[in-house]
């Protein structure tokens, strides 16, 4: 539950649309793709950190991106994540 509500609200945050409180996710936050993120792009400088994360899939591909915070993912290591995602906006 922790690592969700530190998901969702940067999520929220940044002004991505999370789905209905009550039908999110504890172990995946999953993203509207507001800002036009090259999720792509993202990944490749997540994966110099051993990092990614999960671009939508489907009819959704592109407009949603999913974070992953279950199993043996501790707070820091999210924050790591997250930080690192804004350092990539920053940067845009």
């Amino acid at each position: 539950r922790q690592l969700a509500e530190l998901a969702q609200t940067w999520g929220a945050e940044r002004g991505g649309a999370l789905g209905a409180e009550g039908y999110r996710s504890r172990t995946v936050t999953a993203l509207v793709n507001t800002r036009s993120l090259d999720v792509a792009a993202l990944n490749a400088h997540l994966a110099g950190q051993g990092m990614s994360l999960s671009n939508g899939y489907g009819r959704l591909k592109g407009s949603t991106f999913r974070i992953g915070h279950m199993g043996e993912i501790r707070p820091a290591e999210l924050q790591t994540l997250l930080q690192s995602v804004d350092d990539f906006l920053r940067a845009r």
